[in-house]
C-alpha cells in the first residue's frame, strides 16, 4: 500500500476537489523499466462516513498501467473502511446501461481505505465512450454508499501489440508448461465463477504439474491479481526470453 499511497500523494494535489476532469500523471522508472501511466478523477459529490473516519471526503478514480504488471483500476478515500476481506464485489453503472457487478479485492497490506476492481479491460472500454459513472460498495457501519463520477473525454491508449519476429516465434510455441497451464485454467473455468475460487483452483492445479519450479513458484503468488492477470503472469513465465533457460 505504501507505493499505493505515494502515487496518490503525487495525483491529488493536481486535483482540486470536486473538479470532474481526468487528470495524467507519467512516472518513468528510475532503473529504466519503463513508464508507469496514470489517470485520476474525483467524484461529483462527498460522503460522510461514520467515526473515526468522518468528515466529507471524495473519492478518487485511478487507472494506472505499469510497464509489465497491466492495468489497474483503483478505488480510493483518504480515511475509509470498505467492507472487503481478501475480495468483495461492487456494482457499477456506466450512463443509463444496466448495472453490473464487477469483482474487487484489497491491497496486499490489507488496508481499508482502497480497493482494486478486477474488471480493467471491460472498464476501461466502457469508459472510453461513458460521460457517467456510478459506482455502489460496501462500507463498515455505514452499509452501501454510492459514487458518482463524471468520466466523459478520457485519453487512455492501450500499448500496440508487437510484432514478433521469427525468432520470437519460435520461443511463442506451445511449450508442455503451457499446456498444463491451459488445461487447468479450462478446467477452473468450467467450474468456478469467483475471481479468487479462479485463481486458487488454477493455482492448486498448476502447482501439481511437471512444470519448471520458478514458474510453479510464481503461481504460489499472484494475491490480489484477476485471473487473466494470474494467469498471464504465469504464461510469462513459461515463455523466457530466446537464449534464457529456467
Amino acid at each position: 500500500m505504501r507505493r499505493i499511497t505515494l502515487v496518490l500523494c503525487l495525483i491529488l494535489p493536481a486535483l482540486a476537489w470536486g473538479q470532474v476532469n481526468w487528470k495524467y500523471r507519467d512516472h518513468p522508472d528510475p532503473m529504466g523499466r519503463g513508464v508507469t501511466h496514470i489517470a485520476a478523477a474525483v467524484s461529483n459529490s462527498p460522503i460522510t462516513f461514520s467515526s473515526p473516519y468522518g468528515g466529507a471526503q471524495y473519492a478518487t478514480l485511478m487507472l494506472r498501467r505499469a510497464p509489465r504488471g497491466g492495468g489497474d483500476v483503483l478505488l480510493s478515500f483518504r480515511r475509509a473502511h470498505f467492507l472487503c476481506h481478501s475480495d468483495c464485489s461492487v456494482l457499477v453503472r456506466f450512463d443509463e446501461k444496466r448495472a453490473e457487478r464487477c469483482m474487487a479485492v484489497q491491497p496486499n497490506d490489507h488496508s481499508t481505505d482502497a480497493i482494486f476492481l478486477n474488471c480493467y479491460g471491460r472498464f476501461v472500454k466502457e469508459l472510453r465512450t461513458a460521460k457517467k459513472l456510478r459506482i455502489e460498495a460496501l462500507f463498515y457501519q455505514d452499509g452501501n454508499r454510492v459514487m458518482e463520477f463524471d468520466v466523459g473525454g478520457l485519453v487512455w491508449a492501450e500499448p500496440e501489440a508487437k510484432k514478433s519476429t521469427n525468432k520470437e516465434r519460435e520461443v511463442l510455441k506451445i511449450t508442455p508448461g503451457e499446456q498444463a497451464l491451459n488445461r487447468c485454467a479450462a478446467e477452473a473455468g468450467a467450474k468456478i465463477a469467483g475471481t479468487q475460487d479462479f485463481v486458487s483452483a488454477v493455482r492448486e492445479c498448476f502447482v501439481g504439474t511437471r512444470a519448471q519450479w520458478g514458474c510453479r513458484r510464481v503461481a504460489m503468488e499472484g494475491k490480489g491479481m484477476d485471473g487473466i492477470e494470474y494467469v498471464e503472469s504465469i504464461r510469462t513465465c513459461l515463455r523466457p526470453s530466446a537464449g534464457t533457460k529456467r
